[in-house]
């Protein structure tokens, strides 16, 4: 049987230039020069992946079932679920301590390398799925809402409603009310949506990935999250074009990041 390997050693290197790249093969693995496998894809993928090679969430315990909230049933769920699918069964290492038991357009249910089954059953935020179990009759525990406001949220009310309902009479009463985790991802689109409501609700701790922490600036004050991504230049540039469009507004939505975890 395939044991996870074990970490030895955690150390802090320089940050360096780095580019992302896709390479042309069905997998869109490749290898460096160092034979260390990499490949393009999203971290909440990977996170669900790594959950269900442990057969534990770390500082909360075992998840043998997660929800994964999208803005369809159609769109982002159902990617999901092809991409999580792929990972495991086109990685030699990832498929060797885990095993993709089953995978439909709304459901993948994991075994790892200890026998431990993880199960991830995706719904869309526009519809009711009260009442959701696993095979084994469990209620959530971990619920991950990514990407789940379309743009019409901005000048929808009727779309805010649903979604709103949806999440207050649907999603947390589905989940398991003895212990559950909440993690939501989403770029804020409007000070009516969900987003900037449960950020205000005060019961969510919140990480947000802004572009600077302030903008427009001089230079010397430019304090760049990622700077060797997001120049000052690059950002002055962008700024030019929505301001140019007067869509300043829209600059300081699409370029700020925000993941809120209960």
């Amino acid at each position: 049987m395939y044991r996870l390997p074990k970490i030895k050693e955690i150390r802090k290197v320089p940050s360096v230039p780095s580019q992302c790249i896709v390479v042309d093969n069905k997998s869109k693995l490749f290898l460096t020069s160092n034979h260390v496998v990499t490949h393009n894809s999203t971290v909440m993928e990977y996170v669900l992946i790594y959950v269900a090679a442990l057969g534990y969430w770390p500082n909360f315990g075992k998840v043998p079932f997660m929800v994964f909230l999208g803005a369809s049933q159609d769109g982002n769920v159902k990617a999901l679920f092809k991409n999580l699918d792929s990972k495991v069964k086109n990685s030699e290492f990832l498929s060797g301590i885990l095993t993709v038991k089953r995978q439909v357009d709304n459901e993948i249910e994991f075994e790892n390398a200890d026998g431990v089954e993880t199960i991830i059953a995706g719904r869309g935020m526009n519809v009711n799925w009260r009442g959701i179990r696993s095979k084994h009759g469990q209620r959530p525990q971990v619920l991950v809402a990514d990407d789940v406001l379309p743009n019409d949220v901005m000048t929808s009310e009727t779309i805010r409603n649903t979604i709103e309902t949806n999440w207050y009479n649907s999603a947390l009463p589905a989940l398991d009310p003895r212990r559950h985790k909440i993690i939501y991802i989403g770029t804020p689109l409007s000070e009516e949506d969900l987003l900037h409501k449960l950020k205000d609700s005060g019961v969510y701790a919140i990480i947000e990935f802004p572009l600077c922490s302030k903008f427009p600036c001089a230079e010397e004050d430019f304090d760049s999250v990622w700077p060797d991504r997001f120049t000052f230049k690059y950002a002055t540039n962008l700024y030019k074009q929505y301001e140019s469009s007067g869509r300043t507004q829209s600059f300081y939505t699409e370029y700020i990041v925000v993941v809120y975890g209960f």
